[in-house]
């Protein structure tokens, strides 16, 4: 079933299908901030439980269910079922399209995923400023750049070639946005490893070759298992379609502990291949998991 997310309601209805806005009486629950005094005289509970929890609807909020969304039920008996189709579908919204044209968003209650702006530069300096942090950032093969940026200028530097990187379809550099803080404390990057043609990639001697390849660098507060685990039950099912790969690899090295054991929670198998840079150079400790 296809959403209009844009007239979607916290509660789960769907305002074009409302004859006070069909007859332009109202503007649309969100619109209106959840202000329903000129049709019911009281304000949304549900619209400002969701905009506290910083979400669109209630199947996006980690809370969910909830006693407050159980109230739903007295006039929506499948609500329950309604809301997690509806946060699949949100979270799909451009898995079918070149992801370099339309890059989607994904989020939960806690964490909001989307691409790096400037704007960003303040909060992720703080990320790739941060001594704790930086051995567990992937530099390989990124021609020697270890991502230790310590000034405004070179964050902005990187946050610029991010953005040529993105237009130019060579990666997708996301920052990672904690909704009870409200600001970027990490990044995301993701791409597909060799060719555009998978059968090219075949046995050219590469393991990785044709798997997405996925970055994950985090502020050293938030390297932790239960966020490492949150960011990939948001970032990798989408992932898959988004950039043509059956298998995503991420690198971890031994001292990881915490994030090793998010990604083996979530599926990923510690590989014994090793990564080939484009000098030949040979990098270890990636970890894998596959579609299905």
């Amino acid at each position: 079933m296809e959403y209009n997310f844009d007239t979607i309601t916290p509660c789960g209805g769907d305002c074009s299908d409302c004859e006070h806005f069909l007859g332009k009486e109202c503007l649309g629950c969100l619109t209106n901030e959840g202000s329903r005094a000129k049709l019911w005289g009281s304000e949304c509970l549900i619209f400002a439980c969701c905009k506290k929890h910083k979400v669109r609807f209630c199947g996006l909020c980690g809370e969910f269910p909830c006693k407050e969304s159980d109230r739903i039920r007295e006039w929506d008996k499948d609500n329950m079922n309604k809301q997690r189709h509806m946060a699949e579908a949100y979270g799909k919204r451009c898995e079918t399209t070149n992801v370099y044209k339309c890059c989607p968003k994904f989020e939960n209650g806690d964490f909001l995923i989307r691409r790096t702006q400037m704007s960003d530069k303040e909060d992720l300096l703080k990320v790739y400023s941060d001594p704790k942090a930086v051995p567990f950032f992937n530099s390989d093969n990124c021609h020697g750049d270890d991502f230790y940026y310590t000034t405004i200028k070179r964050m902005e530097e990187a946050l610029l070639f991010w953005e040529q990187s993105y237009r130019g379809g060579w990666f997708v550099r996301f920052s990672v946005i904690e909704k009870k803080e409200g600001k970027a404390v990490g990044t995301v990057e993701l791409f597909r490893r060799g060719s555009d043609n998978a059968e090219d990639d075949v046995g050219n001697g590469d393991t990785y070759n044709g798997c997405g390849i996925l970055r994950l660098d985090l502020r050293s507060d938030y390297e932790k298992e239960e966020v490492v685990l949150n960011i990939l039950s948001l970032i990798i099912l989408p992932s898959y379609k988004l950039f043509g790969c059956k298998t995503i690899a991420t690198k971890a090295i031994k001292k990881a502990e915490e994030r090793i054991r998010a990604l083996k929670k979530y599926g990923f198998r510690e590989s014994s291949s090793k990564l080939k840079g484009e000098d030949g150079k040979e990098y270890s400790d990636y970890f894998s998991v596959t579609e299905g």
